[in-house]
């Protein structure tokens, strides 16, 4: 359990987490994992006013490396250490809940995701490695999403099938309320087709999605000013 000291406020819960099946190897630099399971976890995320994620004041920033250490590793005589291979051949992460507020905005949202269930096989972080990848989750209790598919950690990129059903729209009130004066009373969105993501240069990515989206049942109101007097 991982607890935010100033407000004694619990921001991770993680009952069970198991690791089986592992083969430790030093002289070829390797990490081979049978199973890696975790049940009921909770997370308490926030963005707040200023946009920094809460979990960002638990990490100190790094710090700048020293000239010396700028030399060293710009000498091209040292060669850089060779990275430690890892492998896990299966991932679970199983009823996991995480409820996020944003507090960006003038009437914070919160979002509500429970159940999570997440399933990774034959993960490795050598690059191109493809990663088969299953993960749903509930949205405010309404909604559902989905998504399966494969992805690879180097270069980063995803293409999965994606599948959401019965998201309310009035839980988003406060994002409607910057373009237009209306109120969102009722509505649920559905997404249904294939999204691809993938890395362009360092820090930019290329979101493609080819499919369909609806709204069911959209019912909204047009806000009344209110007459001064």
């Amino acid at each position: 359990q991982l607890v935010e000291k100033s407000n004694n406020k619990a921001l991770i819960k993680m009952p069970v987490f198991a690791l089986r099946g592992i083969d430790f190897n030093l002289e070829n630099q390797s990490i081979a994992i049978e199973s890696v399971s975790a049940n009921d976890a909770d997370f308490q995320a926030w963005l707040n006013a200023q946009g920094v994620i809460n979990y960002q004041a638990l990490f100190p920033a790094s710090k700048p490396a020293s000239n010396s250490a700028n030399k060293t590793a710009a000498n091209p005589g040292e060669p850089n250490a060779a990275p430690w291979k890892i492998k896990i051949n299966s991932m679970a992460l199983n009823n996991f809940g995480a409820v996020f507020e944003d507090q960006t905005i003038k009437k914070p949202v919160v979002m509500n995701l429970k159940p999570v269930n997440f399933k990774l096989t034959n993960y490795s972080n050598e690059s191109g490695a493809n990663v088969p990848f299953e993960l749903s989750a509930g949205l405010n209790k309404t909604g559902l999403i989905k998504l399966a598919g494969k992805t690879v950690i180097q270069p980063f990129s995803i293409k999965a099938a994606v599948d959401a059903k019965g998201i309310a729209l009035k839980n988003f009130q406060a994002y409607a309320n910057k373009f237009a004066r209306l109120d969102v009373i009722d509505g649920k969105l559905n997404i249904d087709g294939n999204a691809v993501v993938s890395t362009l240069k360092k820090d930019q990515l290329d979101v493609t999605f080819k499919g369909n989206t609806g709204i069911n049942n959209l019912l909204i109101r047009e806000q009344l000013l209110k007459e001064k007097g």
